[in-house]
């Protein structure tokens, strides 16, 4: 992830691509087929702190934006992984702990890196057909329901950062 630390274009395309080399590894590829197999176990908080890493790892190697990286991201079908982050939400919303909140909010975030700069419709037209809407619209107002419900019993105190990102989420 540091190494697309401040969007340096040459070696986000580096992690995909290394075109000098006779056997090249796709270092985008391989971290979303990574999260593949972690999303798809039952996720303990070790695995999810896993999954908030891979997933942050994903948005840096898109910002700037690297819009290979991208392509090769949405053509690896990473919107399934968002969608199961998604469903991992429990039967009653207000079980939904602060873990699976970053972890959500961080595939948001990722899902938004995919958009930065776009110029045309075939990303916003793969998301569209593959995310689940109603999935993520649960867990918007779960954390809505989360904020105000902070708001209006505890008055308005200092929130954590991790509670401002969450905020800056459900608006």
């Amino acid at each position: 992830q540091l190494f697309c630390e401040g969007h340096h274009l040459r070696f986000q395309n580096y992690l995909r691509l290394q075109d000098h080399t006779s056997q090249s590894s796709n270092m985008v590829s391989e971290v979303q087929a990574f999260m593949k197999d972690i999303v798809a176990v039952d996720m303990d908080n070790t695995l999810c702190d896993v999954a908030l890493q891979g997933f942050n790892t994903l948005t840096e190697f898109c910002q700037g934006p690297c819009q290979l990286n991208q392509a090769a991201l949405l053509q690896c079908n990473v919107c399934h992984e968002v969608n199961i982050v998604f469903h991992m939400q429990k039967n009653n919303a207000d079980d939904v702990g602060q873990l699976d909140f970053d972890l959500q909010s961080a595939a948001v975030v990722m899902l938004l890196s995919l958009l930065e700069g776009s110029t045309d419709n075939s990303g916003t037209d793969v998301m569209v057909k593959t995310l689940d809407f109603e999935a993520m619209h649960g867990t918007l107002n779960a954390m809505w329901k989360s904020v105000r419900d902070g708001v209006t019993e505890g008055g308005l105190v200092p929130l954590s950062d991790s509670q401002e990102e969450t905020l800056d989420l459900t608006f």
